[in-house]
Formats: C-alpha cells, sequence, structure tokens
C-alpha cells in the first residue's frame, strides 16, 4: 500500500516557474506495487478530468506524481499535455473550494482543493456569489460518475486525504462546495507597472 500526490499544474500570463498555478491530490494504491507507466496512466487520466470544468482547452496541464510520506527529489512521473500559458479570466487569486472528508468533524480527515476558477473560461465574476452551475462544475470532480477524483485508477485506488501531522490517508466518504469565493495569495502576479505620487502632505 503506498500513497501518492498527484500535482496538477498550470502556467498562467508566462512560462516562469513562478507563475504556475497548482492544485493537488492523494491517492491510496492498495493493490501490487505501482509502476512508472501505472502513474502516467493515473496523472493522464487526472488530466481529462481537469478539463472537464476547465472547458475550452488553452493552455499547458502538467503533473507531477510523488510518492509519500513527504517526497523530495525528482517526482515518480511526469505527464504533460498542451503547450503555453493560461489567461486570466479574472484576478488570479480567485478559486472555488472543492471540500471533502471521511470524517467532517476531524480536522486531520478533511481536505481541500482550491480550484483555479480565474483561468476557467465562461465563468461569471459579476455576481458577488459562485453560481449554483458553478459549484456543480466544482462538485462534479468528486461526484461525477466515472469521470472523478474517486474514480481515477480504477478498484485499487482510493481518493482522499493526506494527514501531514498523522502520516496517514483517509478515504474520503462525501464532499460540498459552498457558494463562497476563495482567496489564494500565493497566486497572485507580479506588477508589472507602478503609479507613484510625490508631494507634501
Amino acid at each position: 500500500m503506498s500513497t501518492y500526490r498527484f500535482a496538477t499544474s498550470w502556467p498562467v500570463d508566462t512560462m516562469n516557474p513562478r507563475d504556475r498555478f497548482e492544485c493537488s491530490i492523494y491517492l491510496d494504491q492498495v493493490g501490487g506495487p505501482a509502476v512508472q507507466t501505472d502513474l502516467e496512466g493515473v496523472a493522464s487520466d487526472l488530466i481529462d478530468i481537469w478539463k472537464g470544468p476547465m472547458g475550452t482547452f488553452t493552455g499547458e496541464h502538467r503533473v507531477d506524481v510523488y510518492e509519500l510520506p513527504e517526497p523530495t527529489g525528482r517526482p515518480k512521473a511526469t505527464v504533460t499535455v498542451g503547450n503555453g500559458p493560461w489567461t486570466l479570466q479574472a484576478p488570479g487569486e480567485v478559486a472555488l473550494c472543492l471540500s471533502f472528508a471521511k470524517n467532517r468533524n476531524d480536522r486531520h480527515e478533511r481536505g481541500r482543493i482550491y480550484c483555479p476558477v480565474s483561468i476557467w473560461p465562461s465563468v461569471g465574476f459579476a455576481s458577488g456569489r459562485p453560481s449554483q452551475v458553478l459549484q456543480q462544475r466544482v462538485l462534479d470532480l468528486y461526484a461525477k460518475s466515472n469521470d472523478s477524483f474517486p474514480d481515477l485508477g480504477g478498484i485499487d485506488w482510493k481518493f482522499g486525504v493526506w494527514s501531514h501531522s498523522q502520516q496517514a490517508f483517509h478515504q474520503a466518504e462525501y464532499a460540498w462546495v459552498d457558494d463562497e469565493w476563495d482567496t489564494q495569495r500565493r497566486r497572485g502576479r507580479k506588477p508589472l507597472t507602478r503609479l507613484e505620487s510625490f508631494r507634501e502632505g
């Protein structure tokens, strides 16, 4: 039994490594040992799942796979499709959170994925709250039959939460999406220009 972190990343505005958005999911492999081709197959399927709610395919998707406990060094596998950076549709910090848990009342058994909706087309940010349509697009990453995170890899793979403090995996049993925007400050862009004023107050 081994647990892996599948880190999907998307370059935004430039191909500079600093300008990448990342979302990680954790999968526990309960069958025999996973070889590189197994990991590459699951990573490719993960990219296909991300394509669903993201809509139009406009840039690079990359998945790096690391074996836990906390990985060091090179990934066990990497899959990249597409090329070029994604274009922001809104401030890069804007996200919508997919929450999931085995036991919602235990912080060690809760997980979150801050979906980068600021690079998704046709989101619609005019409203003060995310629409139910957008909430469903995010929830489908967990709930859509045969095309969501719990379906990755088949019966030998389980989707869930990696507790860093416990160094343990907990299989998710349900998920939810609130009608509230989240802010991921690390996804903010570097300033390109600055306006200044010098005067005595």
